[in-house]
């Protein structure tokens, strides 16, 4: 069975189409993987709404995701929406928009789902672990120990997110590197006690384009290449270097940043600051970097056909 499955965040709408043997639903042959940039929440923290301007850019990469999930016959189609719908007042609109223009239903799903699908798509194979995605919108934390979720939170901040309500310009001052490190502490502080507590995991996984970004910078990378990203080593040594190099640069440098996209540079620094903040609060010494995600777990639970999804 060929299974697409589509990712609509507040940053990026990305799609997996992936053949699913019937005898091993969770192993995923990926056919093709797709990214794209779309800031489907760009001034929704201001206004409340995601903008038409935002809408119609993801309707146009919906589009062209519909037309190659046809030309490559897939037999099952399994969209969702997160942060950004979850907290749009016009969520309604933009659900019947996304899914008009894609030809098949977009499900806005919650914060526990999302985590749970991240986890089932990136564990790969290890039980102990604790995994981190830091979306646009949102950065989901997941504990899973003995092969059963253990702690899942939804933290309510995100690349995007923290950008446009703290690190507003760049470089970043030092007045500013403090008034977000309170809000995300402070963050930290009233959701994650009860995980601060649990002892430390074998694994910690990061997701995200966050973390695939920090390792190319990390190994001196000229082009982003999944390959060499998937499974490095990011230690916190190394995340505390890339944030202070990060702050100290202006819009023009961090665009000239090598393997970076371009369309994802200016909220780069925010990112790097939530991840710093995660692993110093949970004494995290590295992270195993992941290339996979929502959108793998998604076509995991959709190729389960008992699952209803």
């Amino acid at each position: 069975m060929r299974i697409a499955s589509i990712d609509i965040g507040t940053n990026t709408l990305l799609m997996l189409i992936a053949d699913v043997a019937d005898s091993e639903p969770t192993r995923l042959h990926v056919v093709e993987d797709h990214h794209r940039i779309v800031r489907l929440g760009e001034g929704l923290l201001a206004g409340g709404t995601i903008s038409s301007v935002a809408l119609r850019r993801a309707e146009s990469c919906l589009q062209d995701y519909a037309t190659r999930c046809a030309e490559l016959r897939v037999d099952r189609l399994a969209a969702v929406a997160t942060s950004a719908v979850r907290r749009a007042a016009n969520q309604a609109d933009v659900l019947q928009r996304l899914s008009s223009a894609l030809g098949s239903t977009v499900r806005c799903i919650s914060g526990d789902e999302e985590a749970d699908m991240v986890l089932l798509g990136s564990r790969e194979g290890f039980d102990d672990v604790c995994l981190i995605d830091i979306g646009g919108g949102s950065t989901e934390i997941i504990r899973s120990a003995h092969d059963r979720v253990v702690f899942r939170h939804s933290l309510e901040t995100g690349a995007v997110r923290l950008r446009e309500q703290y690190l507003t310009r760049s470089p970043v001052d030092t007045a500013t590197e403090q008034q977000t490190s309170d809000h995300v502490e402070s963050l930290i502080r009233l959701h994650l006690q009860s995980l601060q507590a649990m002892p430390a995991p074998p694994m910690t996984i990061a997701v995200a384009g966050t973390p695939t970004s920090l390792a190319t910078l990390a190994m001196d990378a000229e082009h982003f290449d999944a390959d060499r990203v998937h499974g490095f080593s990011l230690t916190n040594i190394e995340v505390h270097q890339l944030w202070h190099r990060l702050r100290a640069c202006t819009l023009e440098e961090l665009k000239a940043l090598p393997g970076v996209h371009p369309d994802r540079v200016d909220i780069l620094p925010a990112g790097t600051f939530i991840l710093l903040h995660l692993m110093k609060r949970l004494s995290i010494p590295a992270v195993r970097v992941s290339t996979r995600g929502l959108r793998y777990g998604v076509a995991i639970r959709a190729a389960d056909v008992q699952s209803g999804f």
